[in-house]
């Protein structure tokens, strides 16, 4: 295969090439199937031919985790790559289409930056994971051992009214807690344990399973494509931010509402789309504007005083980019909300 593009000149590739490393970083193009196409600029270079197999052992990991899709291109992909010496390492890829030739790709590795802050970062959900949790876990429990034990006491009739205040109140921060976590951890440069093929029909019909025992006050529409899907992600990361969809639409629904699930593939450009619709309140088109940021709150008393930090649209929306996806809401007020989700599919 030749590559046309002009960046494959030598001395302009060279550069380039030699810029990147002096930040850690690695260049090389590759074609529409990831194969490395380097070599064929630098046939007589005995330097880079020996780079070249170790570019080689970086690109079979980079293509199990950046899919060759179009919307990728031009932006950060963080990834996480073993060296040479077998050490991981987390990094940001870049990829850009060859403007001469759209059949190859030129692609950088980078190293991340701001190591410090990002140690801190780490750091600051590990300790809070095991000395908030772990306090929590025993209050509840003291909490249901006095409600147990005085279940029957016609002492103190106040007892059990302050012990479900506890658990109560135990429960409420337990849940504000776990989201900081959650959103803690997707502040890390890779907080994707695993991407590997997932049955993605199987996961979405498990978490409207699992909220339709939660919330059965409203009424469930689900349409399913009888073809299997297959995703390269991490199961544990799209369950979590579907949930936190769902929970959305069950939340601002009153009783007997409906709320709608429909996926669909098209297998022309690859994608599968989740259609998630509700009759529930609805959004002012501000609003809008606004429901990925973190910690917001809509303008409405019942947004206002439901439970929450605003995090399920946040942290969502991220787990989505980081499985080279989108997210979309629609929303009129006092006519429900609709989300689309968008997904690239593997196809054998």
């Amino acid at each position: 295969m030749t590559v046309k593009s002009s960046i494959t000149d030598l001395s302009l590739f060279s550069t380039l090439a030699k810029l990147l490393k002096l930040a850690d970083g690695e260049l090389f193009i590759i074609d529409q199937q990831w194969h490395n196409i380097t070599s064929h600029t630098f046939e007589k270079n005995e330097t880079v031919q020996t780079d070249l197999k170790l570019q080689n052992y970086i690109i079979s990991q980079l293509q199990n985790q950046v899919p060759l899709i179009e919307e990728n291109m031009d932006r950060r992909i963080p990834v996480q790559v073993k060296d040479g010496t077998g050490s991981i390492t987390h990094r940001d890829c870049m990829i850009s289409q060859m403007p001469d030739d759209p059949a190859s790709y030129l692609v950088a590795l980078l190293s991340q930056s701001d190591s410090t802050s990002e140690e801190y970062r780490r750091g600051i959900v590990a300790v809070s994971n095991h000395e908030l949790r772990t306090p929590l876990m025993i209050i509840s429990m003291g909490a249901q051992m006095l409600a147990s034990k005085f279940q029957s006491s016609e002492d103190d009739p106040q007892i059990q009214q302050f012990t479900k205040m506890i658990n109560d109140g135990v429960s409420r921060l337990t849940s504000t807690f776990e989201k900081l976590l959650e959103y803690g951890e997707l502040l890390t440069p890779y907080p994707i344990e695993e991407m590997i093929e997932l049955d993605f029909k199987q996961l979405i019909q498990a978490c409207i399973d699992e909220q339709t025992t939660a919330s059965n006050h409203v009424k469930w529409h689900v349409r399913l494509p009888d073809e299997q899907i297959t995703i390269m992600g991490d199961a544990k990361a799209l369950a979590q931010a579907i949930r936190a969809i769902l929970e959305n639409s069950t939340t601002f629904s009153n009783p007997e509402q409906q709320i709608g699930v429909i996926v669909y593939v098209d297998p022309i450009v690859r994608q599968c789309f989740v259609k998630i619709s509700d009759e529930g309140m609805g959004m002012e088109a501000e609003q809008l504007e606004s429901i990925f940021e973190p910690f917001y709150h809509g303008e409405k008393i019942l947004y206002k005083h439901t439970p929450g930090l605003g995090l399920g649209l946040t942290i969502a929306k991220k787990i989505f980019a980081l499985h080279s996806g989108r997210i979309y809401v629609d929303s009129k007020a006092d006519s429900g909300t609709s989300v689309t989700i968008k997904l690239p599919i593997v196809i054998h």
